[in-house]
């Protein structure tokens, strides 16, 4: 500008940390102004903003040449330090990541730019008998504890599974390290139940048929290892190996494994389990049973073919 004069400007600043909802006053900033090489009538000035916030600049003067007034409005914001968030529960997690009854969440993001918007939480619930995870509601807003830091609950209230993720990149983009955490709540002692086929004994415990044994567990929080299956087996009066227990099938909470007597011989089963809490299934006493499915041989003596005795 020909007949620049920096004096003819009036640049001022008003900056207030985050946390602040009114800026502070206007504070006047002196900027020397050089002329800038190969630009005729032309000159830079540099003004450094090193605190981290948000910041309004105004610029106000008037033209040296037609006497006209000259602004410039701006608003920004400086954020150098990425958030942090944690999440955190009013119970102790039980060996193998479960909790044994409702539980509460804290969600605490520390953050001086907080953006609620930003954050990103995504809650999912699968209940008992349900093969698949739904989205349900991520718990309540967002409340001030500290001037830069902010909480949220989340309620954990019915048995099942759940999966936490949360993410924050705030407007800046800086990123929180992200969130995941996968539990469940299991308030129920698992359910036992072992069944037999429809094989019918010929008398008491003697059976004429192979039998099969159907072994049920009815347990949100399953452990296969928590299953203890006790037999015994023996044939012609000597200890054989029992009979090989199935590997687990699982549909939803029914946990199946089965059992094939397939021989003849003297078998015994008893099966109890618990689940990952301790909780103890009715257990299925103690059963004694025998399989002969091979008919008598007969054999006959004493008879000849002598005929002195005919008349």
């Amino acid at each position: 500008h020909t007949g620049f004069n920096p004096d003819d400007f009036y640049i001022g600043v008003e900056y207030t940390p985050y946390y602040f909802q009114d800026y502070g006053p206007i504070e006047r900033k002196h900027i020397a102004f050089s002329p800038v090489s190969g630009k005729a009538d032309t000159y830079r000035g540099t003004l450094a903003f090193r605190k981290d916030g948000r910041y309004i600049l105004k610029i106000e003067g008037t033209d040296c040449v037609t006497g006209a007034p000259v602004s410039y409005l701006d608003s920004f914001v400086i954020d150098s330090v990425a958030p942090v968030m944690s999440l955190t529960f009013d119970k102790n997690k039980e060996k193998g990541g479960f909790f044994t009854d409702a539980v509460t969440g804290t969600l605490k993001v520390t953050e001086a730019n907080f953006d609620k918007t930003l954050v990103k939480v995504s809650v999912k619930q699968k209940l008992p008998g349900q093969n698949d995870f739904k989205e349900i509601a991520a718990g309540s807003p967002f409340q001030g504890v500290t001037v830069s830091t902010f909480s949220k609950t989340i309620p954990f209230t019915e048995e099942g599974a759940y999966s936490v993720d949360i993410t924050y990149r705030d407007s800046g983009g800086l990123s929180a390290a992200p969130i995941h955490e996968e539990f469940f709540i299991d308030r129920t002692a698992p359910v036992l139940d072992v069944r037999f086929d429809d094989a019918a004994p010929v008398m008491s415990n003697y059976y004429n048929q192979f039998r099969k044994a159907t072994i049920t567990v009815d347990e949100a929080n399953f452990d296969p290892e928590l299953v203890t299956v006790t037999q015994s087996a023996g044939r012609g009066g000597e200890e054989v190996e029992p009979p090989v227990v199935s590997s687990w099938q699982s549909d939803g909470n029914k946990h199946t494994a089965t059992i094939l007597y397939d021989k003849d011989g003297e078998y015994s089963l008893a099966v109890s389990c618990s689940d990952m809490a301790g909780r103890q299934a009715e257990s299925f006493a103690e059963q004694a049973f025998i399989i002969d499915t091979t008919p008598p041989a007969y054999t006959v003596t004493g008879i000849t073919s002598d005929k002195k005795g005919e008349g």
